[in-house]
């Protein structure tokens, strides 16, 4: 598109805009200056919400996974859980096994058996 062709477009453009509050008195047509800046405002307000929208929308809820971060996680695996139950992986009965190394259990107990004798020593 060359120059021309540009400014004429241009032109129509601000001339439909401007039409709507042109007001007419006899043969002169004149534009008042409060209405520009009233139709300015309304624009720029209008402009200011919907860029509050966005930026709302866009923006994640700081109070989650700040405040209380067990909530947080507890939502994670409840959206988890019902997907399993969805695509049907939910009643699999090795899904949540753990692979302990042999004499997992008994030397967990005497450690924990020899923790609990350190109780209150030194006190």
């Amino acid at each position: 598109m060359d120059f021309k062709a540009k400014l004429l477009a241009e032109m129509a453009k601000k001339r439909k805009a401007v039409s709507s509050l042109e007001v007419k008195d006899g043969n002169a047509k004149f534009v008042r200056g409060a209405d520009l800046e009233t139709r300015r405002n309304q624009e720029y307000e209008a402009k200011q919400e919907e860029l509050a929208k966005k930026k709302k929308l866009a923006q994640p809820d700081l109070n989650e996974g700040w405040e209380n971060e067990l909530q947080t996680a507890m939502k994670v695996i409840g959206k988890e859980m019902d997907k399993a139950v969805v695509e049907g992986t939910a009643d699999s009965a090795t899904r949540h096994d753990i692979a302990l190394p042999k004499g997992y259990e008994e030397d967990n107990w005497k450690s924990i058996e020899h923790m609990s004798t350190l109780l209150g020593v030194g006190e």
